[in-house]
């Protein structure tokens, strides 16, 4: 295996408004992130609303991929 696959959902907003975004789940194959992509668009209601707010990440394993710093959130 050389990648994992993150599965996430957002939700855009107006820009006065923070988007509202979850990680769903990371998986082995993007055939699984896809098949959970798929559930989650018959489960989740703010999925099925926003079917096109799905993002599927492929990260390679073993590598650095924060070379520009890190974010800040503020609650």
């Amino acid at each position: 295996m050389e990648h994992i696959y993150e599965l996430t959902h957002t939700i855009e907003r107006p820009p006065e408004e923070d988007d509202d975004g979850i990680q769903i789940g990371i998986y082995s194959t993007r055939e699984k992130a896809e098949e959970a992509q798929q559930r989650a668009i018959n489960k989740l209601e703010r999925c099925s609303s926003h079917p096109d707010g799905f993002c599927i990440w492929p990260y390679k394993i073993n590598e650095r991929h924060c070379d520009d710093g890190f974010f800040t959130y503020w609650y």
